[in-house]
């Protein structure tokens, strides 16, 4: 299935008044069979205009992708089908220290600020990261991938760490230490164009005052 870039833009100030403590991270997109679930609870059915919370464990059906949007930075992650991970997010005055507990699939990142704490967690290993874009691939036996498209990743576990840039391909096994190669091929279903859309979300902040928040997407 085809997958969409996302172009957007976010009324910043919006983002700093109109979400409760809990919540990180909103979702912009949703296609096909995608489910959320709190603490082992229920699973219920994703889609737009969902406000995610720390501790919410998301997983995609086949032929699905979700993308996110984090409301601290605007940073952005894409999931795609059949993966599941779980959203952890502490913050720390107007900034969210981020981590993403993957534990199948494929997802893309897009961190926009350079200040931004981010971490993705996997059977294999640890990706931290600040201001790039790559790709995080985790298969069925836990073995992880970190694709760089922009920036630096450092790709480490109990045995090592490498750091993975432009054009570069990390890998980390459960029993094995992380390494680093030039990329053989190139992923781009994170960055596909698609069609201009236009969502508006409206939030009640802690004073009872409502806001809009508006998102341009592909």
């Amino acid at each position: 299935m085809k997958c969409c870039v996302l172009c957007f833009l976010i009324c910043i100030s919006f983002l700093a008044t109109a979400h409760s403590r809990d919540e990180i991270a909103l979702v912009i997109k949703c296609d096909g069979n995608a489910q959320y679930r709190q603490s082992e609870q229920d699973w219920n059915k994703l889609g737009i205009g969902k406000r995610l919370e720390d501790g919410d464990e998301i997983k995609t059906g086949k032929g699905a992708q979700v993308t996110i949007v984090f409301i601290d930075d605007k940073s952005l992650m894409k999931i795609r089908e059949e993966s599941q991970l779980i959203l952890h997010g502490k913050r720390e005055e107007k900034n969210i220290i981020k981590k993403i507990g993957q534990q199948l699939g494929q997802l893309w990142f897009k961190v926009t600020n350079q200040e931004t704490q981010l971490q993705v967690e996997t059977p294999s290993g640890i990706a931290a990261v600040k201001g790039t874009e790559f790709y995080s691939l985790v298969d069925d036996l836990g073995n992880t991938t970190i694709i760089g498209i922009s920036g630096i990743v450092e790709l480490f576990n109990s045995l090592g760490r490498v750091q993975v840039g432009p054009s570069q391909t990390g890998k980390a096994g459960k029993k094995s230490i992380p390494v680093v190669e030039k990329s053989e091929e190139s992923m781009d279903w994170g960055t596909d164009s698609g069609t201009l859309n236009e969502l508006e979300i409206e939030f009640e902040n802690e004073n009872g005052e409502k806001k809009t928040l508006k998102l341009q997407y592909k």
